[in-house]
């Protein structure tokens, strides 16, 4: 709650809401300005094109040249299937990923989620997604991602503009760029989910416009953004979120000494409740049953406030991480969520693992796996301690404003921890394998503040054990 009144923009900026106003009208004209930007160098393309056919129909010679020129194109399988020029301004990538669940689940006799057991031995294909990559020139980069698993939907749709070497514009729908495990894969994360508490104040993907770059020497990053502050494939209200993300890199990633990366995020943005919007804890198994869920009346007015700081810290196989959010949610009262979780991991095959700008990216292998040759592909141990904690308020009549019906105890819980345990193989680098073992400890009375949250033991408990074949392309 200190930093919901220091850093509240009513009292730092006495017109805030003018400048919410203004940073919209911002937003609005820069999308059309990015969009015209594009339509422009399009017909300037295709002008070009045209004018290149005419001349080259009257000069065999030049006609030579020319073709000579613009087949010189090759393909391959990085990453994905490319299709490129040699100087990589014309680059066109098609992947995808497929994510195979397998759970098993295990409660308490007497637990929160004992009627839940006919859940044991499922299967889910988690996620089904195709995506294209597209660069236009050294200025132009686009992306399309959707998404088949359950329903189609589309996940990333987005323009970059690179026209200055420390600053990319990037304007459409993608990853709000908050905390660490937010912005990160989930193709590349060391566990099959994230941290509940980290899946709780997170906002996947927003629609909005983002700047992003680093400095000449690469060891600060940055990404400053004007979001919508709305779920994915959402539209957006006359508000907007503010958000900032600062990333330290080590000077040099040097494989076998210390590296270490630490950041910050910050996002302020007021917000509008839509019809059925819930705040929701759930486990780190995605289990139907939710730990706490508050649904808001529709149209019920907020702000909302984040604050994530995190640290990566690498020497050789061995890894130690951890992240810290902080959550406050001003409606007539404030109420916060608060949580962190702590990960070590040890590759058993001797690879360092892969950081871009503090977030996990494609982990290299150092002898892939092949049955007809000496290989076995990277080894990893890895463990997470988590901890969540959702404000007493949520289960106090008109705790969050008037007329709020506070929640039930027997169906809500404001605290616990979570122990994880996993097994990650890598028989290459667009294949893994992932064996979670998971058990969450949920607060049998209500705890009043974070400390609480990490002694809890009961019966109110759920174990979890997660198998995962993932390949991307």
């Amino acid at each position: 709650m200190f930093y919901t009144s220091v850093f509240s923009p009513q009292r730092l900026f006495p017109g805030w809401r003018a400048a919410a106003w203004t940073s919209g009208v911002l937003f609005r004209s820069m999308h059309l300005a990015a969009a015209a930007l594009v339509l422009f160098s399009v017909y300037s393309g295709a002008c070009a094109a045209a004018d290149v056919e005419d001349k080259t129909e009257d000069k065999a010679e030049d006609k030579k040249t020319e073709f000579s020129t613009y087949t010189n194109v090759y393909t391959s399988m990085k990453e994905g299937l490319r299709i490129q020029t040699h100087d990589r301004h014309y680059v066109f990538k098609f992947g995808g990923r497929i994510q195979i669940d397998s759970h098993s689940y295990d409660y308490s006799s007497a637990g929160l989620w004992s009627a839940q057991e006919q859940q044991n031995r499922m299967f889910d294909v988690r996620r089904a997604q195709l995506e294209l990559g597209v660069t236009l020139s050294e200025f132009y980069q686009a992306k399309l991602t959707a998404e088949f698993a359950n329903k189609a939907e589309l996940k990333d749709a987005f323009i970059n503009l690179r026209y200055f070497p420390a600053t990319e514009i990037r304007i459409g729908q993608f990853p709000y760029p908050f905390g660490n495990e937010g912005p990160t894969s989930s193709k590349f994360g060391e566990f099959a989910e994230n941290s509940t508490i980290g899946a709780a104040v997170g906002s996947g993907r927003d629609r909005g416009l983002m700047l992003h770059g680093s400095t000449g020497d690469s060891r600060y990053a940055y990404q400053f953004a004007v979001m919508n502050g709305a779920r994915e494939n959402t539209p957006g209200t006359d508000n907007v979120d503010l958000a900032v993300r600062l990333v330290r890199n080590p000077e040099k990633s040097v494989e076998g000494e210390w590296n270490l990366w630490y950041g910050a995020s910050y996002s302020r943005g007021d917000q509008v409740a839509l019809k059925g919007e819930t705040l929701t804890l759930k486990t780190e198994s995605k289990s139907v049953q939710s730990l706490l869920k508050a649904e808001l009346a529709e149209n019920t007015q907020y702000s909302r406030q984040r604050l994530a700081t995190d640290f990566t810290l690498v020497k050789g196989p061995a890894m130690l991480k951890a992240e810290y959010y902080a959550t406050a949610y001003n409606f007539a009262a404030n109420v916060k969520f608060q949580g962190y979780y702590v990960i070590g991991s040890y590759f058993l095959t001797g690879e360092q693992r892969t950081i871009k700008n503090g977030v996990f990216d494609r982990q290299r292998v150092k002898h892939a796996y092949d049955p007809a040759v000496a290989g076995s592909g990277a080894w990893e141990l890895a463990m997470r301690y988590s901890v969540f904690y959702a404000d007493r308020k949520f289960f106090e009549t008109d705790g969050l404003y008037p007329g709020w019906l506070a929640l039930k105890q027997t169906k809500n819980v404001n605290a616990g921890h979570t122990w994880i345990l996993g097994v990650n193989w890598y028989p290459d680098t667009v294949a893994r394998f992932m064996l979670d073992w998971m058990h969450t400890y949920t607060a049998n009375e209500l705890a009043h503040n974070l400390g609480e949250a990490r002694s809890v033991k009961s019966t109110k408990s759920e174990s979890t054990l997660l198998l995962r074949l993932q390949l991307d392309f």
